[in-house]
């Protein structure tokens, strides 16, 4: 494992590095939180999961959504699995909880769908086809802070057509604006763990 995991990261290096200190901003949460960063062993478990959920999208001829993002796929899923590891790591849960997605399960425990963004402003983006049940946190990744902004379920994006953006010209989605998220996040992520 250790000289597969070496050749990988001297490949990707440029991807992940940049990432080094990830750390969850309390003024989200209230005083009295500590910031959480993530270790060298986490950061390399990322990169690692990152690797097989993008080999298993390209085994599966997912279509590629982020042609016009300017970011490889390799780099979402990167920044998607560091999103789960904040939250886990925020809820103090270990990475054995991360998932070998089949892209159809949710993301943590039974109900929880992490979206990692990179824009401080970015809204929180709900699939047309999510579960309208499903929890969503949107998890805002900004080079060395990563912070927990909020959560809603998919419906109350669904519901509002005021939501709606076509994403890359070619699917409907719908991005919920962050001053409309629930901010209470404990109780949610716990109930659905």
């Amino acid at each position: 494992m250790g000289m597969i995991m070496e050749r990988m990261l001297k490949k990707k290096q440029g991807d992940w590095r940049r990432l080094e200190k990830i750390v969850i901003d309390p003024e989200i949460y209230g005083k009295g939180k500590l910031f959480q960063i993530l270790t060298e062993e986490e950061l390399d478990a990322a990169y690692i999961m990152a690797e097989l959920r993008n080999n298993e999208s390209i085994l599966k001829n997912r279509k590629n959504n982020l042609n016009n993002c300017g970011k490889s796929d390799f780099q979402s899923h990167l920044e998607g699995v560091i999103g789960e590891i904040v939250v886990l790591k925020y809820l103090g849960l270990s990475i054995s909880y991360l998932r070998f997605k089949n892209f159809k399960k949710p993301d943590i425990g039974r109900n929880i769908e992490i979206r990692s963004q990179t824009l401080p402003w970015a809204d929180l983006k709900i699939n047309i086809n999510d579960n309208p049940d499903r929890v969503c946190i949107l998890v805002i990744i900004s080079q060395s802070v990563c912070r927990i902004v909020g959560w809603c379920y998919a419906r109350e994006a669904q519901s509002n057509e005021n939501y709606a953006r076509n994403y890359n010209n070619d699917k409907k989605s719908y991005w919920m604006p962050q001053k409309y998220l629930h901010l209470n996040i404990d109780e949610i992520i716990r109930e659905n763990i």
